[in-house]
């Protein structure tokens, strides 16, 4: 009876740990603090402000009374990207899950008298409602949006006139800056609209050459920090979509152009290291990049470069080896004829990169490393590094037709 007891208890208590363990995993995925996790379960419902969410703003927009105005709404778009080239006999899942692929429509809108929260500007109507398409955050439903773990609204400043919300979450990642928040720039041209003032992150260095190019004076531009709260005159914000549209990728290559090399410069290949980041690292590197020397790949450490020779050096490259990245967003900037092999974990394959290249005229490959396939679930293990097995690589570079030269 006794032991009977035990092992319940025991039993008991091993299923807590590996709860407790998995919340903790969970909030640590999220990027939010516990205390802020704790809010978000018992405040949201409590909340006085972003009492309902806003979820699809064309059909809000038709109703009498709605607070928004649609200045341009860009139509969908339908893909149907080639299938990847890889070593294994089957293509991964993702990528025939998103060989054809729509893209819904995307809008400019103006909201009047909005209140514009935190860093990544999340918007609320005049009456308090969420504008969850104009702030989205990755992997997290509308009524789990962090807006309603907010027991109450920090003190506002007014902003007179048109404001520009370009800000948003990830804005900081170099990646969702190009393909999030430069393509909004026009997207205002295409909606006539001419803003008094922007709420855009200028802190990092490539923001601030991007905003150099563009000609954006520093005057016009107010940068968001957590904590603060502005209320506009007149918003004007814009909804988000899927980011490998063709518009945004010719919009780039058109803003970046002279920063572009005119072709290929033969047997120039390069290999894009992470080996300073915490996530996503090849383990073996050493013996990776021993292989690729043989095959005259240049190591390049983006983080260290400026936006214009991360441009540049794209440009030129004949074939590029990386593992998944927001520097490989620079691939959008590659010739017709490059070749891009992406190294993945098993637990974390992103198709991103490969509708990118299939918009450019890039030939896409990639490759999985060592360790467990998961079959068709996806357990987006984001930050595990990743194990290249080396006779699979050169196979792999073989069939993508990258010859030794060494």
């Amino acid at each position: 009876m006794k032991f009977s007891a035990l092992r319940r208890f025991v039993g008991s208590y091993s299923v807590f740990r590996m709860n407790t363990i998995f919340l903790l995993k969970l909030i640590a995925l999220l990027k939010i603090s516990f205390a802020k996790f704790i809010r978000l379960l018992f405040f949201f419902k409590k909340s006085r402000h972003a009492c309902r969410v806003i979820t699809d703003v064309i059909p809000c927009s038709r109703k009498k009374g709605a607070p928004f105005e649609i200045l341009i709404t860009v139509p969908e778009e339908t893909f149907s990207h080639p299938l990847p080239g890889n070593v294994e006999e089957i293509v991964h899942w993702k990528f025939t899950r998103m060989h054809q692929l729509r893209l819904p429509p995307l809008s400019v809108l103006k909201l009047t008298n909005a209140s514009i929260v935190g860093k990544h500007a999340y918007t609320l109507t005049e009456e308090g409602a969420l504008v969850y398409e104009a702030s989205p955050v990755f992997a997290l439903s509308p009524r789990l949006h962090p807006v309603f773990a907010l027991p109450f609204l920090p003190a506002s400043e007014k902003i007179a006139g048109g404001t520009a919300v370009f800000s948003q979450a990830g804005e900081d990642n170099f990646f969702h800056w190009l393909f999030d928040v430069l393509p909004k720039f026009k997207l205002l041209e295409w909606a006539g609209a001419i803003p008094d003032h922007f709420l855009i992150s200028s802190e990092k260095r490539f923001q601030k050459e991007s905003l150099s190019l563009l000609g954006l004076h520093p005057e016009l531009i107010i940068s968001l920090k957590d904590g603060e709260l502005y209320q506009c005159e007149k918003a004007i914000i814009f909804t988000q979509a899927l980011i490998f549209s063709r518009w945004r990728c010719l919009f780039l290559r058109e803003l970046f152009s002279k920063w572009m090399a005119d072709d290929i410069e033969p047997g120039f290949r390069l290999y894009v290291t992470r080996k300073n980041e915490l996530r996503r690292r090849i383990t073996n590197e050493v013996e990776v990049e021993s292989l690729l020397a043989g095959y005259g790949f240049v190591v390049v450490n983006p983080a260290t470069l400026s936006l214009r020779e991360q441009i540049n050096i794209f440009s030129q490259a004949e074939c590029v080896v990386a593992s998944h990245g927001g520097a490989l967003a620079n691939i959008v900037f590659a010739s017709d004829g490059c070749k891009l092999i992406e190294l993945f974990s098993p637990g974390y394959v992103n198709c991103c990169f490969w509708g990118i290249a299939s918009i450019i005229g890039v030939t896409y490959f990639y490759l999985l490393g060592k360790g467990r396939r998961y079959g068709d679930w996806d357990p987006h293990l984001v930050y595990a590094d990743i194990l290249i097995e080396i006779a699979q690589l050169r196979k792999l570079l073989h069939k993508a037709g990258i010859e030794r030269i060494i």
